[in-house]
């Protein structure tokens, strides 16, 4: 007899406006089962016609291949509607798997909501 495996999704999102920007919080870890809620969240602020979009990991514990992968999604779906989109990420650790995947020279990426906003 064999288990069905169950995707655990340890992941949850937040949109919230502050000033003219709209911040989605992520929380948790964004992989592989998380990534459907996270680029629905994020196309859906893109599609919604919001001009500046702050992506909030500083309560993210790890992001996947797939999760930076929708971040690039976003951002080349931001570029197109002439939209912004930073992210803001406080961990060390975060902040060196971007440098690594090099997406740090594409996308803005700052060490908080604050700088990302301001």
């Amino acid at each position: 007899m064999t288990a069905d495996k169950v995707a655990v999704i340890d992941a949850s999102f937040q949109i919230e406006k502050l000033g003219t920007h709209t911040v989605l919080a992520a929380q948790g870890e964004i992989d592989i089962a998380a990534v459907p809620m996270f680029r629905e969240q994020l196309r859906r602020l893109v599609d919604d016609g919001a001009a500046s979009i702050v992506i909030d990991l500083s309560d993210v514990r790890f992001i996947d291949s797939a999760g930076l992968r929708v971040l690039v999604d976003g951002l080349t779906r931001a570029r197109r509607r002439d939209a912004d989109l930073r992210v803001a990420c406080l961990s060390a650790n975060l902040r060196r798997t971007f440098e690594i995947s090099g997406l740090d020279k594409v996308m803005s990426v700052h060490e908080s909501v604050e700088d990302a906003t301001s």
